[in-house]
């Protein structure tokens, strides 16, 4: 069957390019508040963001923080990355933001990622390049969503109602699946491999390359673990009753560090 819309690649929205400096220092440590601060200043934006969310509320601070090491320091490097990171995500995704679909997706994405930063604590591990790739699993989600959405918010209701895999509609109206499409979009954006792998084999782990498969299988089982909780992108019930909060310590805790994590996205603007 031809598909009757296609993913343009060529012209994805633009994803942060400040995200791609910082990572790999992420990963190999080298990242500290100077360089932090140098890359950043680069994106007048983005330094208003970190600003305004250093002069908040929620930091309670009397004095007003001007100089943007003194905001970077108050923050911690972990706080700004992942506002680096999910202001970039949310940017992107912003056309399809109209849309319940999008809402859904979006939870999800940070259930999966939160999920993922806190079992890399626990066992040791990479927690921005996990916190990443769970945030980033569904890209191609979004992608899909704001090529036609109408079309793929139907699609996902089909899906819920037939109790059916979604990739299987996906592939028949794009050409292409979310999985596909995520990993493929993120190679484009110059994510590395151990991120698009996470992308593209979330649903079937055991096909990645054996040098990416622990770290899908981590996202993999956080994925469902937050559709689990409550935050799924397909099917009813998708936010938990104030009923399942109360039995639910699980549930109740992502939704806290939900709220937390946009409060931070709203104060920096």
């Amino acid at each position: 069957m031809p598909s009757a819309v296609r993913i343009r690649f060529d012209a994805l929205p633009p994803f942060s390019p400040i995200l791609g400096r910082i990572l790999p220092m992420m990963a190999d440590g080298s990242l500290n508040y100077r360089v932090l601060g140098e890359t950043i200043s680069a994106d007048p934006s983005l330094t208003a963001q970190v600003l305004r969310l250093a002069n908040s509320a929620l930091f309670g601070r009397r004095g007003e923080v001007r100089s943007l090491l003194a905001a970077l320091t108050l923050l911690g490097i972990d706080r700004v990355y992942s506002l680096v990171l999910t202001s970039g995500l949310k940017r992107m995704a912003a056309r399809a933001a109209r849309w319940p679909a999008s809402r859904r997706c979006w939870r999800h994405s940070l259930a999966t990622a939160l999920l993922a930063a806190d079992m890399t604590l626990d066992h040791f591990g990479d927690m921005a390049e996990d916190y990443t790739a769970g945030l980033l699993h569904d890209l191609g989600r979004f992608l899909l969503l704001m090529a036609e959405p109408p079309s793929y918010s139907a699609l996902l209701d089909r899906a819920a109602a037939e109790k059916a895999d979604s990739r299987e509609f996906e592939k028949a109206l794009f050409g292409v699946t979310h999985e596909e499409a995520g990993a493929e979009a993120m190679r484009r954006y110059g994510f590395p491999e151990s991120l698009c792998a996470s992308a593209g084999f979330h649903h079937d782990p055991e096909k990645a390359s054996p040098e990416q498969r622990h770290r899908v299988r981590l996202i993999a089982c956080c994925s469902q673990t937050a559709s689990m909780c409550g935050f799924s992108v397909i099917g009813a019930g998708l936010e938990p009753t104030a009923e399942e909060e109360e039995d639910d310590d699980l549930s109740m805790y992502l939704k806290e560090k939900m709220f937390e994590l946009e409060a931070s996205l709203n104060a920096a603007g």
